[in-house]
């Protein structure tokens, strides 16, 4: 099937027109199309700098991707925005409502409006007499951004056959704006069955409302080509249900050549598969850029093979019962390639399974699909987990983890100035009494040595003052760890415009494959462990007091 991006539906005149460039310029009018230009309005403009072409209906007759189309409403709701709040400032004046009015021109100015008219808007706020009580809001941009998001996906949905994935996305992504929108939610409600199948919410009593947003999701992510079932005869699903249960689900998927295969008993949460499938090829993707190599050195495609158990019984139970699993949301097992998570009964249970899933799926990526080494190049267990270095498994892991993901637009951004670690490490290392572990200390240790302190010291060894969330906050010697090896992350991937991000992938290298000889710090990058632990210091107080962003990605 010909997606959207490809499809020109009016060849020559439409009465109403907008064309939305690269640049967010709108043009409006009629429009004539040549093989690589549109002319609007008289005005010749190349199709590649254009992000949208609709009708006056809000159907799309050129987009180059649903993210283009997505930044072009962008544009179009500030535009809106604007009118909006012109419409309402002298309303707003005239009742008296004066902080609502100041706060409109606030916004009218963000969003375009010109230094004369902002000038007389001022005046006429100090002159504006304020009366208690009185009644206006400035226009909220999630609404106005989701009110033009369903406009258009009725638009597509209305458009027949060829128009369903665009117009569910543009749905799916109005709902994320505002999930209140009842004009969106009635669309919904026309295009979704009775009773979605797969699709119970994860808490509390039936909603159908919110069984048809997962039942919407995974509408996406199917008809996207991003899942496909996964039959009983498939190796993974037999090997599953020889060691787990015959009663199992699954689907696949693949991203920038990793297969990722999804396996659970688990048959009415679709909620489940389809956020982790997106979590699942955003990393992938970040994954295979951060290391991408002109000559690589695995050849093979195993598949990443996710367990998703019922319960977190069920989940222990698989890992043999051990109390420590009792603790955890997921974990990647080297000896058989799985990684296993359960989803808790919980409000906040998709934040704290992203951040797992997305850590522990690092893991697997890292050992089974980086190109820079092969997996005859890994030592044993016993060798690596006795090398130096085991900082740099679990900060990098815990630095992707912070990243910022859309599952929208599938866009990801390793620049975290909100990461936990490092708001951990600048409040630590402001505190008159130095409690972070010697940085020294920290990059010598191995895997064995590394887990051996967290057990002989299981209490609280810091408290950070003042860090992004709760304050103040307790770390173990464990916690600890991770935070400052991700800290560590942090900085050598962004300091001095990527100065250290090669050194860095080599070290991972060096510990990954056991060759102890590329795990010292000083060899690797140039600086003692003390003075690449005061620069990682320094490093996340700049970040944290927004003194310091990258300029180059």
């Amino acid at each position: 099937m010909r997606t959207l991006a490809t499809i020109l539906l009016v060849p020559a005149l439409a009465a109403a027109d907008t064309v939305v460039l690269r640049d967010r310029t709108i043009l409006e009018g009629p429009v004539t199309r040549s093989d690589a230009s549109l002319a609007v309005a008289g005005r010749s403009v190349p199709l590649d700098e254009v992000l949208l072409w609709e009708d006056e209906k809000g159907l799309a007759l050129h987009a180059p991707s649903f993210e283009a189309q997505l930044d072009a409403c962008r544009a179009l709701a500030v535009r809106e925005r604007l009118a909006q709040c012109r419409k309402l400032f002298p309303e707003a004046v005239a009742a008296g409502a004066v902080d609502a009015a100041r706060e409109m021109l606030v916004l009218a100015a963000l969003s375009g409006l010109p230094a004369k008219e902002a000038a007389d808007w001022d005046k006429r706020l100090l002159s504006a007499e304020r009366k208690e009580g009185a009644a206006g809001a400035a226009p909220d941009a999630g609404t106005v951004l989701s009110d033009l998001l369903c406009k258009r996906a009725k638009a597509e949905l209305g458009a027949g056959e060829g128009h369903e994935l665009r117009g569910r996305q543009l749905l799916r992504a109005a709902l994320r704006m505002n999930e209140a929108n009842e004009a969106a939610l009635a669309l919904l409600e026309e295009i979704a069955p009775e009773s979605p199948p797969f699709a119970r919410p994860l808490e509390g009593r039936p909603d159908p409302v919110k069984a048809r947003r997962i039942w919407l999701d995974w509408e996406v992510d199917v008809l996207r080509g991003e899942v496909r079932p996964l039959g009983r005869r498939a190796p993974d699903m037999e090997r599953a249900r020889n060691v787990w249960r015959k009663d199992l689900n699954g689907v696949e998927t693949r991203e920038e050549g990793a297969e990722i295969v999804f396996l659970t008993p688990i048959d009415d949460r679709t909620e489940i598969l389809g956020k982790c499938v997106r979590y699942a090829k955003i990393t992938s993707r970040a994954l295979a850029r951060i290391f991408a190599t002109d000559n690589p050195r695995r050849d093979d495609n195993e598949p990443l093979v996710i367990y998703f158990f019922e319960s977190r019984d069920a989940y222990v139970e698989s890992l043999g019962g051990n109390p420590m699993a009792r603790m955890s949301l997921g974990v990647y097992s080297r000896s058989d390639n799985v990684s296993r998570f359960f989803w808790p009964e919980t409000p906040d249970a998709t934040r704290e399974v992203r951040r797992v899933f997305v850590h522990e799926l690092t893991h697997h990526w890292i050992e089974r699909r980086n190109p820079r080494w092969h997996a005859s190049d890994f030592s044993t267990d016993e060798n690596r987990g006795i090398v130096p270095g085991y900082w740099v498994v679990e900060g990098f892991a815990t630095f992707i983890e912070e990243g910022s993901y859309d599952i929208e637009t599938y866009k990801w951004s390793n620049f975290a100035p909100h990461a936990g670690s490092l708001s951990v490490v600048a409040a630590l290392s402001k505190e008159k009494e130095r409690t972070l572990i010697d940085w020294e200390k920290l990059f010598g240790l191995s895997q064995a040595e590394a887990q051996g302190e967290w057990v002989k010291k299981p209490g609280v060894v810091a408290t950070a003052k003042k860090t992004w969330g709760i304050t103040p906050q307790p770390f173990a010697v464990g916690r600890l760890f991770y935070e400052q090896s991700a800290a560590a992350c942090h900085y050598l991937y962004w300091a001095e415009d990527g100065k250290y991000r090669g050194n860095l992938i080599d070290f991972m290298t060096a510990h990954y494959t056991a060759k102890r000889e590329g795990t010292d710090i000083k060899t690797a990058f140039g600086l003692t462990p003390k003075d690449l632990g005061a620069r990682i210091e320094e490093f996340a107080r700049k970040v944290t007091d927004g003194a310091w962003r990258p300029t180059k990605p």
